[in-house]
């Protein structure tokens, strides 16, 4: 566990750090409502009466979102399509104090998540999107309108939930950023796009996305809680594979975090237990990012940023919706 007054002495060096995040900007939506009268058309159908609406930033949005709200500056780059959600996630950005620009592509839609909870439970989930990768000339449009170049930045993050703002060239650019700017590069990818990142600082996945990373290469989990040789085989593993150009972060959930770094460096942080009821929390690996991320910049030390991502998931996963904890909710819920 962390201590509040050491959380308190990372905060303030936190307002100093300046952060990029580029990804895939969602706009999450929760229809919150109760079940109504009988569905005279199929009664197996329920019929659901939304009594309230609540919009939230996912995805990227979402990472910076929780880095802003611990106190960092952050400048969001994104893509969206040019209707009503686009303008809604713009205010939203521009509500959480978050700076940068989000680019309208001509034939794009805004992903959106729609999350219904009827009754207090997580019943259905609609999602409108489109999964297109950008082509050559839409690359350096964007590249061109996000003038990066001009930004003094400590930490540049990229979340990657595959949804086409990212490709082979724009993640070369991105990494010369941060190369050029003596930036802390961080990755959050999908399984799909895991290979663009070689290079990067940090890579930052789940248990499940690892696993499928290495699908074939390791032997099949039947044991819960997760073995510690398990742990570092898969980690080893994941090394492996970006040749031991970057290092790993594995959130196992609530079995904690764990670190792999060059010279087989292994940290393993647990967290918890939490009895929280499977509902309409969600976003939490983003929250671990933002708060690894900072802390890290902050302390330059793993052990600690660890435990201060675990403990920050674990608050967030405690609050409503898409959220992002700050400073206060983490020493409240010590």
């Amino acid at each position: 566990m962390i201590s509040k007054d050491r959380i308190l002495e990372i905060s303030s060096k936190l307002k100093e750090i300046k952060a990029v995040v580029y990804g895939d900007v969602m706009l999450d939506t929760y229809i919150y409502g109760d079940i109504g009268p009988q569905n005279p058309e199929k009664k197996a159908v329920p019929i659901i009466i939304p009594q309230r609406i609540e919009y939230m930033l996912g995805g990227a949005a979402n990472t910076a979102n929780n880095l802003s709200h611990l106190g960092a500056e952050v400048f969001l780059y994104g893509l969206t399509g040019s209707e009503t959600s686009a303008s809604r996630l713009r205010r939203l950005c521009k509500k959480n104090h978050i700076k940068g620009e989000l680019i309208s592509i001509a034939d794009r839609k805004t992903t959106r998540k729609i999350r219904h909870i009827v009754d207090g439970h997580y019943a259905l989930r609609t999602d409108i999107e489109l999964c297109k990768e950008l082509d050559e000339k839409q690359t350096d449009g964007v590249i061109f309108q996000m003038r990066l170049e001009s930004i003094n930045l400590d930490v540049l993050i990229v979340s990657d939930y595959a949804k086409g703002a990212t490709n082979e060239r724009m993640t070369r650019y991105l990494l010369k950023i941060a190369r050029e700017k003596g930036a802390y590069f961080i990755a959050q990818p999908k399984p799909s796009t895991f290979r663009f990142y070689e290079g990067a600082d940090l890579i930052m996945l789940n248990l499940k996305e690892s696993e499928e990373i290495v699908r074939g290469k390791l032997n099949s989990r039947e044991n819960d809680p997760i073995e510690d040789s398990y742990r570092r085989t898969l980690g080893n593993l994941l090394l492996e594979s970006v040749n031991h150009n970057s290092s790993i972060v594995i959130t196992y959930g609530k079995h904690g975090m764990s670190f792999y770094g060059r010279d087989n460096v292994y940290e393993h942080v647990p967290t918890k237990p939490l009895n929280v009821e499977d509902g309409t929390y969600q976003g939490a690996g983003d929250t671990a990012l933002a708060a690894y991320a900072l802390s890290y910049i902050a302390t330059r030390d793993v052990a600690e940023s660890l435990r201060m991502a675990n403990h920050a998931a674990s608050v967030a996963i405690r609050m409503p919706g898409t959220s992002a904890p700050t400073i206060e909710d983490l020493v409240e819920n010590l």
